[in-house]
């Protein structure tokens, strides 16, 4: 089914095609984090070290995504020319991913065996192509990868792990893999996780997974070639992520990144249960899966109602448990959940949706009285399958284009470039929502929420002298974006408590405000909803 890699390839061509002609893509497309790696990698390929703001050393990041930003800034990009460049190379990565999928369904779809006519086969491809295009293609899809996040090269390594954990015969030891290929699959677990580190949850569910057949091999060849094999497929990811650790502690006293420290939620006994829950229910997706797995060794699976959904399932049973982990860890044990973070999961559901779509179409024309009514269930299934993906295609669509869900970033563009024109080149602010106006700004913003500072901040923080280090840094401005309510954020005094002494919070003055009105949900000291809001420019040091 050819057909369906081309399509797959035209959904890329459509996304690059907006990223380099439509000017408000890389406000539409990306998060404000994002901008936080872009002005990391720019300050490395400047060669101003590991720092956002020019002050704080930070690993608030993950490597690979950020040394595609060195490497884009390095060769001459910047500014938006640099966003729009590495938005356009994460539409190539989102488009080799979709081929990749398309060739795991392409496997499973084998051609129709089960469908003599011609023209039914036709159908069910359309029928496949169709569903596949309209939900790729949908701007929230195609968002979670194409965002200025880390997401944007992480997906063409997921889509490769699936590709890999559908081949063969599903074992991931046994005789027919040479060592070369236990490596190769060992270094793409590296990849990933350096893609994103997250990605250990991954590795470590597939490392269970592939237990079970130790046994049979150790009686086959003994217990050393047992692990021995082991070894080759995971000691490349294992000892990647060791030296991950060591570096970061080395460098900047933690083994982690400082933005998933800052974000952590404290455990309270709620979420502890709640993890258990998750836990418990990735443990019971893992057994089944792998039951089911071995069931479907010793038939054909042709029995089952969505057959090739089945078996998909039954070989990425340790990919399902690792989404059930991972959306766990989010929903209890982070503050924020973002729509990148969850790319695996969206990944995962355009696999499920494509091969269901499959299933559910020749099975409307093999189980049918006759052809006649084979043809009429077939439109059944093809409408149930269309009308809400291009519903839903319709109205993200809508709200993409709107004006309104950018006009944040763009305010706080406009913010950075009067600062930049206006203020002293050696002033100092603050910020709680620092991608946006860091980026566009030339001088020194730093983040307010942590997530991109340093270690040292963390501890200022966490002991309440955090206002005191912030006046050694010399900042004295704050420049965030909140609600507009009489000309003023009533929510200031409050955020601002937590980064001012007495003194200077009693001092602050408004400045300048940049006023817009916004139709999404906002974080910082800018929550709520959608209204009337601005970017607010306050001295504090005066």
């Amino acid at each position: 089914m050819g057909l369906l890699r081309g399509a797959a390839l035209a959904v890329a061509a459509v996304w690059l095609a907006i990223v380099l002609a439509w000017a408000p893509s890389t406000f539409a497309l990306t998060f404000d984090d994002a901008y936080y790696y872009f002005e990391i990698a720019r300050n490395l390929a400047d060669g101003a070290g590991s720092t956002f703001d020019g002050i704080n050393e930070t690993n608030g990041y993950h490597p690979l995504w950020l040394g595609v930003g060195v490497a884009t800034f390095a060769v001459g990009f910047d500014d938006v020319a640099a966003v729009r460049t590495l938005l356009a190379l994460q539409v190539v990565a989102y488009g080799a991913a979709l081929v990749v999928l398309a060739s795991v369904v392409d496997r499973a779809v084998d051609s129709w065996p089960r469908l003599d006519d011609r023209l039914d086969r036709r159908r069910c491809t359309a029928t496949v192509v169709a569903v596949f295009v309209l939900a790729a293609g949908n701007p929230f899809v195609a968002k979670t990868f194409v965002n200025g996040m880390e997401t944007g090269v992480t997906v063409v390594l997921l889509a490769a792990l699936v590709l890999v954990a559908t081949s063969g015969d599903g074992r991931w030891l046994g005789d027919d893999r040479a060592r070369r290929w236990r490596l190769g699959v060992g270094a793409l677990l590296a990849l990933l996780f350096l893609g994103r580190t997250d990605a250990a949850v991954i590795v470590g569910c597939l490392g269970l997974w592939t237990l079970p057949e130790l046994p049979a091999l150790a009686r086959r060849h003994g217990p050393m070639t047992a692990g021995h094999r082991l070894v080759e497929l995971f000691a490349i990811p294992a000892a990647t992520m060791a030296a991950f650790a060591v570096v970061n502690q080395v460098a900047f006293g933690g083994p982690l990144q400082i933005s998933g420290v800052v974000k952590r939620a404290e455990l309270t006994p709620a979420r502890v249960a709640g993890l258990l829950a998750a836990a418990g229910l990735a443990l019971a997706v893992g057994v089944l899966a792998r039951r089911r797995a071995v069931r479907l060794d010793a038939t054909d699976g042709t029995a089952a109602r969505l057959p090739r959904l089945d078996r998909f399932v039954a070989r990425t049973g340790w990919f399902a448990a690792a989404l059930v982990l991972l959306g766990g860890y989010y929903a209890f044990a982070s503050q924020q959940q973002w729509l990148w973070y969850f790319a695996p999961h969206v990944l995962y559901g355009l696999v499920l949706l494509t091969l269901a779509a499959a299933d559910m179409a020749e099975g409307a024309l093999v189980e049918a009285r006759s052809r006649r009514h084979g043809r009429r269930s077939l439109l059944a299934v093809q409408a149930a399958l269309a009308i809400p993906l291009v519903v839903g295609l319709a109205l993200v669509s809508v709200r993409f284009a709107d004006p309104g869900t950018r006009s944040i970033q763009v305010a706080n563009r406009v913010a950075g470039d009067w600062i930049s024109e206006n203020l002293p080149a050696d002033a100092v602010l603050g910020s709680w929502d620092a991608g946006v106006v860091g980026y566009f700004t030339d001088q020194a913003v730093i983040g307010l929420d942590g997530v991109v500072n340093s270690y040292d901040y963390r501890d200022a923080r966490a002991e309440g002298r955090r206002a005191e280090l912030l006046a050694d840094q010399g900042m004295g401005w704050l420049v965030n974006h909140g609600d507009l309510v009489d000309g003023t954020d009533p929510d200031i005094a409050g955020a601002a408590s937590g980064v001012l002494d007495a003194d200077d919070l009693a001092g602050m003055e408004l400045r300048m405000t940049w006023p817009f009105r916004y139709e999404g949900t906002t974080t910082g000291s800018g929550a709520g909803g959608p209204g009337v809001k601005a970017v607010f420019l306050y001295e504090v040091g005066g």
